[in-house]
């Protein structure tokens, strides 16, 4: 991640939310990388949630994050 940074980091919580090591880590804070919040309700596999995970995805892909 620190030699070849990501051009994306999904993080669980809010920009907010301490507890986000994507945002906060010191490595990482530093990285020139964008970063969306993805709920971690949707990280978890069946049914509706499936539907929501793609949807979300399609936004944080389209800039709508």
């Amino acid at each position: 991640v620190i030699v070849d940074p990501p051009q994306l980091l999904l993080h669980a919580g809010a920009q907010g939310d301490e507890q986000s090591r994507t945002l906060h880590h010191p490595v990482l804070r530093d990285l020139p990388t964008r970063r969306a919040e993805f709920s971690p309700q949707l990280y978890y596999c069946g049914g509706p949630s499936l539907l929501r995970a793609a949807k979300r995805l399609a936004a944080i892909r389209d800039g709508a994050a």
